[in-house]
């Protein structure tokens, strides 16, 4: 008898732990604002699966994925809208493994697969990046920068040198850099060392995000974050 109520009781904690994480999961999704499926500038894709994008850059003879999205189905409805067809996905750059970045990877079966060094490594066929590591398509050059904090693998990439895609480093809220959701960062205080980092880059046209859409004003979206840190905040 006293065992089977340890049971019950543990099993209500358990439902009401579940529940109170999946109020606050829903809550923070919520604050999101991923871009519309749409080309954002010449050759760049935004393709919205549900709360985050993933993006295509046209390379000769094909396209380079960042990221794969949230939900396979849906990627492949979103990607016909903008009349790009998975098989010519040559090549996908994860900026971390957590499953809505990754949930349509097996549309893409032409692609190579670069999978950030100290991020976990989820098929022992992807090709692994290192930070600084510079890899190149037909005719796209492609920088990795270790972001860490979101997770501690998470990477940036730099796309021929003035396109800036960041994952889940940092969130843009009216146009200005600020921390990503706490409640899904591994290490925040390390987030914000990864974004000054970011900060510090020079020639950036565009910066995209997983969530929170994009920006092509890298001085005014950086412009507070820096202010802050210089205040200790």
């Amino acid at each position: 008898m006293k065992t089977m109520i340890v049971i019950g009781i543990i099993a209500v904690l358990v439902v009401v732990v579940y529940s109170a994480f999946m109020h606050k999961y829903k809550q923070e999704t919520d604050k999101m604002t991923p871009s519309e499926t749409q080309e954002i500038t010449s050759g760049i894709y935004a393709i919205k699966t549900n709360y985050v994008n993933f993006y295509l850059i046209h390379d000769d003879g094909g396209y380079i994925a960042v990221d794969a999205g949230e939900n396979r189905e849906i990627a492949a409805e979103q990607m016909e809208t903008v009349g790009i067809r998975p098989e010519d996905v040559k090549m996908v750059l994860l900026t971390h493994t957590h499953n809505d970045h990754i949930a349509a990877l097996k549309l893409f079966e032409n692609a190579v697969v670069y999978s950030p060094e100290h991020e976990k490594q989820i098929h022992p066929q992807h090709k692994v990046i290192k930070d600084s590591e510079k890899v190149h398509g037909e005719n796209v050059e492609i920088e990795c920068i270790c972001t860490p904090g979101h997770t501690p693998g998470s990477v940036s990439y730099l796309i021929n040198g003035s396109n800036l895609f960041v994952g889940d480093t940092l969130s843009l809220i009216n146009g200005e850099v600020q921390l990503f959701n706490t409640f899904f960062n591994k290490n925040s205080d390390q987030q914000k060392e990864s974004v000054s980092k970011l900060a510090q880059l020079d020639g950036i046209e565009y910066v995209f995000t997983s969530h929170y859409g994009y920006t092509n004003d890298f001085s005014y979206a950086f412009k507070q974050w820096e202010e802050l840190q210089e205040k200790g905040n």
